[in-house]
């Protein structure tokens, strides 16, 4: 199997620094991911007979005063036909590369994949962030700019993750089109978020309500908006009973703790599933999550698969993760079993790499494709014969 690209990736972190300071970094200027276009990987991939191609683009955000650079994936056998697709949005310390290799799981499932770097992150425009207050516009203009230049595109799903979560959220809830999300480790409130920050810095709750206020008074001046506006309960109560959520969360997020997402999926009014899985904010996912994902977006977005609703409770040694109200397909045949975070230590013990993950992103795909439970019912002959573009013939020299 080919494997999927990677790419290195360089960090601009600070210096170490006091509550405040770190605290005002997280909300407007967290380590930036840079990186060099190049390590987006080749304009066509290969992978398990798939021919997918990458197309590059730039949309204007911001009363256009910001570029953001952005790609979509797609399967070249689907170039000229309606297919659904996935928009993914990264966190507030990452880039389009979080998702790009993605790209193959998606393609697999007969969908394109759209990512981008919000402003502020990757190598787009703009010197900061606002954990979902610009980035929803940012989200809207791309959402836009793809419907009238791919009108081929949709119905769309949104994945999320922690920043890109909670922007997920702002956005559906002023644009009820999008009804499908999948949204990992959002926060409930950016002010409960502080407090959470401060109690790991042992700061009283008395004293981070005051920082908060100092926090306001800074992020109004440096990016002009006023964080006590990010409240993602109450852009979740605005969410239709139509839209439907998967959830994921991390069992020992010491970031963003579990009351953040319990309460939003509490307040989610709509179709919902959880996914709690063992490790932290910033660990990797676990092969089932990425199963669960896909499968729900096919369920939503792509009615010619046959893929039937029911709980989905994984066995695993240590019980180490859980899906309440999930999908699987009808060849799937697992019995359920229940969570309990105090089974953590005993995972752990068992050191399984299935769910303790310490294993590279492109690693997990690779699992995930090879257990995919869709098939491609295309020939590569057909797909270049149909599509006999410039950026295939360094694919059709390989081949012949």
């Amino acid at each position: 199997m080919n494997q999927p690209f990677t790419a290195e990736i360089k960090l601009k972190s600070s210096k170490e620094r006091g509550y405040f300071d770190q605290l005002v970094d997280a909300v407007v200027r967290p380590p930036r991911q840079i990186y060099d276009p190049s390590k987006l990987g080749p304009t066509t991939m290969l992978v398990n007979k798939l021919l997918i191609y990458r197309e590059d683009f730039v949309v204007f955000s911001r009363q256009q005063n910001l570029k953001l650079q952005c790609s979509l994936y797609s399967p070249v056998y689907l170039k000229d036909k309606a297919r659904p697709c996935i928009i993914y949005l990264h966190g507030n310390s990452s880039s389009r590369l979080e998702s790009s290799c993605y790209a193959n799981m998606i393609a697999q499932e007969g969908m394109s994949l759209v990512n981008f770097d919000f402003g502020g992150c990757g190598i787009s425009d703009g010197q900061y962030v606002s954990l979902g207050w610009y980035e929803k516009e940012d989200f809207l203009n791309i959402l836009k700019y793809i419907k009238e230049k791919y009108p081929l595109l949709g119905p769309f799903g949104v994945w999320g993750r922690s920043m890109g979560a909670v922007t997920a959220i702002m956005a559906a809830a002023e644009y009820p089109e999008l009804n499908t999300l999948v949204l990992d480790s959002p926060f409930s409130n950016l002010k409960q978020l502080c407090i959470d920050i401060g109690d790991n810095f042992h700061v009283p709750t008395f004293g981070v309500r005051f920082v908060f206020y100092l926090l306001r008074k800074k992020v109004r001046k440096l990016v002009r908006y006023d964080p006590k506006h990010i409240n993602t309960m109450q852009y979740i109560r605005k969410l239709s009973s139509k839209c439907a959520a998967y959830f994921v969360r991390a069992s020992s997020d010491k970031m963003i703790g579990k009351n953040h997402i319990e309460d939003l999926y509490e307040a989610f009014k709509g179709e919902k599933y959880i996914f709690t899985f063992l490790g932290d904010h910033n660990a990797p996912r676990p092969v089932e999550a990425y199963q669960g994902i896909m499968r729900f977006f096919a369920a939503r977005l792509n009615k010619s698969n046959e893929i039937q609703k029911v709980n989905l409770s994984r066995k695993s040694s240590g019980k180490s993760h859980k899906v309440e109200k999930g999908y699987k397909s009808q060849r799937s045949n697992e019995s359920d079993v229940n969570y309990d975070e105090s089974d953590d230590e005993n995972a752990k013990k068992l050191n399984n790499e299935q769910y303790i993950t310490e294993m590279k992103k492109p690693q997990l795909l690779n699992a995930f494709l090879s257990d995919s439970d869709i098939d491609s019912q295309h020939s590569l002959d057909e797909d270049l014969q149909e599509h006999d573009l410039p950026q295939f013939q360094d694919i059709k020299t390989k081949l012949s």
